[in-house]
């Protein structure tokens, strides 16, 4: 019979007086690249073992560009940094 907006309030204790939301597995990776990107005006994500990889990185070289290179490969985080790069 009333039309009014109806507002949904929450209130929220804080546990330890501050707020944490958990990140999940693919934001912190993406935090990582970002920071990573961030450093370098060419960035090449690459597995060492990759033909193409190596191509490319050695196309950059010649074309005299000092790019930062990561080897995802060779990264403890590698994995889940490829599954971010997707």
């Amino acid at each position: 019979m009333f039309n009014q907006e109806r507002l949904m309030h929450y209130q929220v204790e804080p546990s330890w007086n501050y707020f944490m939301r958990l990140k999940t597995m693919e934001e912190d990776q993406m935090e990582r690249i970002m920071r990573l990107v961030s450093q370098s005006a060419v960035v090449i994500f690459s597995i060492s073992s990759c033909c193409m990889c190596h191509a490319m990185k050695s196309l950059f070289c010649g074309m005299g560009v000092n790019a930062m290179v990561h080897e995802v490969d060779e990264d403890p985080k590698g994995k889940e940094m490829e599954r971010a790069l997707m």
